[in-house]
């Protein structure tokens, strides 16, 4: 898929139909600020299987933080790129 830059994409369903997402990685076990404002696309987990953060949640500054402080490499989150609505 390939959009024009500057191009606008609105989604105005709860719920876009899809159960695709996209893998922000970290680097050097930082994410900065790659995750504020995304939803996350399924419960991010630490290394004990405790929940951190629920599925569907926006991450924001301290959820950032608690994801790198779990040394969690990967996050998957919701896009308006990969809905189906």
């Amino acid at each position: 898929m390939h959009f024009p830059l500057g191009l606008n994409l609105i989604v105005r369903e709860e719920d876009c139909g899809t159960e695709r997402s996209i893998v922000v990685e970290a680097e050097d076990g930082k994410y900065g600020a790659r995750l504020l404002g995304r939803l996350t696309a399924e419960d991010i987990l630490d290394s004990e299987e405790n929940l951190i953060i629920p599925q569907n949640t926006a991450i924001d500054p301290s959820f950032s933080e608690k994801i790198e402080t779990a040394s969690i490499t990967e996050v998957k989150i919701r896009s308006p790129l990969t809905c189906e609505a």
